[in-house]
């Protein structure tokens, strides 16, 4: 029971320590995406484009990375456990993906329609690619 202990506070600091590194992507992809939508000549507003990443990267920031952190300290790659941790990490790589596809499944409809947004920013339909 000790070593849980230990596990879950190493991967707590880890994780705070990655946490604002999210954060940072977070806030660099909502400034780009408003400034491209700007420079684009159809500005879309910052909270949208925010609502928008925010559905992008907060499953990543604050359910996967915790998980990522556990599963690869509790089965690490070591040549005499190596069958059972590729199986973990298989597993644990399927589970990421149904997260972030159920994550994102969950929050669009409640926060902003992807499609909304990038019509409105002229991506899609409508657009004429001719010169």
């Amino acid at each position: 029971m000790q070593w849980k202990n230990r596990l879950l506070k190493r991967v707590l600091a880890v994780w705070l320590l990655l946490f604002p590194c999210w954060v940072g992507l977070f806030a660099l992809g909502t400034w780009a995406a408003h400034g491209g939508s700007v420079l684009a000549g159809r500005p879309v507003t910052w909270g949208r484009v925010a609502r928008f990443n925010f559905t992008a990267y907060a499953d990543w920031a604050l359910i996967i990375t915790p998980v990522i952190l556990l599963l690869t300290w509790t089965f690490p790659l070591e040549r005499r456990t190596l069958a059972k941790a590729i199986l973990a990490h298989v597993a644990g790589m399927a589970c990421a993906t149904g997260i972030d596809a159920g994550f994102g499944a969950i929050l669009n409809p409640l926060l902003i329609l992807r499609q909304d947004l990038f019509h409105s920013a002229g991506c899609g339909k409508g657009i004429s690619w001719q010169v």
